[in-house]
């Protein structure tokens, strides 16, 4: 008999977490220090990237 199926994991997938988690980032720098949209992006990306060692 086969193992039981495994349900999936509940919430979005990694990778929209992931974007998510970018933006909450981006809103917060944005917010919090006056940064505009494009400063804020290029630190997080360039923040999660080391990070994540890529």
């Amino acid at each position: 008999m086969p193992p039981p199926a495994r349900a999936p994991p509940a919430g979005p997938p990694p990778a929209a977490r992931s974007r998510r988690r970018h933006m909450e980032l981006v809103s917060w720098l944005k917010a919090e220090h006056g940064l505009g949209h494009g400063h804020a992006n290029a630190l997080v990306a360039h923040t999660l990237a080391e990070d994540s060692g890529t």
